[in-house]
Formats: structure tokens, C-alpha cells, sequence
């Protein structure tokens, strides 16, 4: 996944569904805001977008985090 000439993910396994034809599961980075233009593809020519329903609240303490803080604080 490239956004502005930049790495910004990684696409997994693409399927096809029988109305939006293909759809994609990918990784990318937290910080990215969902109306990112974003490409991929081996030239990087495949337009690409993020499902808004599907990206946590920006306030939203990711589960990686808490569960550092939790061990730092000893709470199990």
C-alpha cells in the first residue's frame, strides 16, 4: 500500500465479491486518516480505499498500548 509516493501498508488476501467485485484486507499504519488516496499493486497502479466503518476512534487507546501500560503498572 503507497500513499504519496510513500509505504504506508500491506494488502493480504483479496477476494471477489459477486456485487463490489474485488475487496481486499490490508494493514495499515494506525495514524492514517481514512480519506487517503491510496495505491497499490506491484507498479502501484491500483487505486485503493479504507472502509470508514471499519477504523477505531482516533481517541481510542490501541490494545498493543494498553496492554503495555498494564504490564508496566505490574495489573494483570
Amino acid at each position: 500500500m503507497m500513499a504519496g509516493g510513500r509505504a504506508v501498508g500491506r494488502v493480504g488476501t483479496v477476494v471477489e465479491h459477486v456485487d463490489l467485485g474485488p475487496v481486499a484486507l490490508a494493514l495499515v499504519k494506525r495514524g492514517l486518516p481514512a480519506d487517503t488516496e491510496l495505491m497499490t499493486g506491484p507498479d502501484a497502479d491500483i487505486a485503493a480505499v479504507i472502509d470508514a466503518e471499519s477504523v477505531p476512534p482516533a481517541d481510542e487507546v490501541g490494545a498493543g498500548r494498553l496492554a503495555v501500560e498494564r504490564l508496566r503498572r505490574g495489573v494483570q
